[in-house]
């Protein structure tokens, strides 16, 4: 099972990279990897709680009931979204920088939130 400090490590292996990613060349995949960054912080606090998630449906039911991730549930959830779209849709257009970085906002208030600066 992963430790705190293993999601804490992929998160932040998964924010270095989305800096790499320009979002005009990939919108999609720095979306994308935004949002697991988010999902590994999430994952780190549930941890931290003292539970595990196996699952996208475990992690989104911690989001209710946890009262330590309901600062962060709305833009977790409106990130989750963006992602999905970026994954599944393929007609699915990032056009704009603006929404691009509006997504990686969300990943980056979720670990403010979450764990600080």
């Amino acid at each position: 099972m992963a430790t705190e400090d293993d999601h804490l490590r992929k998160a932040r292996a998964n924010e270095a990279f989305a800096r790499l990613l320009s979002p005009a060349d990939r919108p999609d995949r720095k979306i994308i990897v935004s949002f697991y960054s988010a999902l590994h912080y999430v994952e780190a606090i549930i941890v931290r709680s003292g539970h595990r998630s196996s699952d996208h449906a475990a992690r989104a039911n911690y989001l209710r009931v946890l009262p330590v991730l309901e600062p962060i549930r709305s833009e977790y959830l409106a990130l989750a979204n963006w992602a999905r779209k970026a994954r599944y849709d393929p007609t699915m257009q990032f056009s704009k920088t603006a929404e691009v970085q509006s997504a990686c906002d969300l990943a980056e208030n979720v670990r403010r939130r979450l764990i600080g600066s």
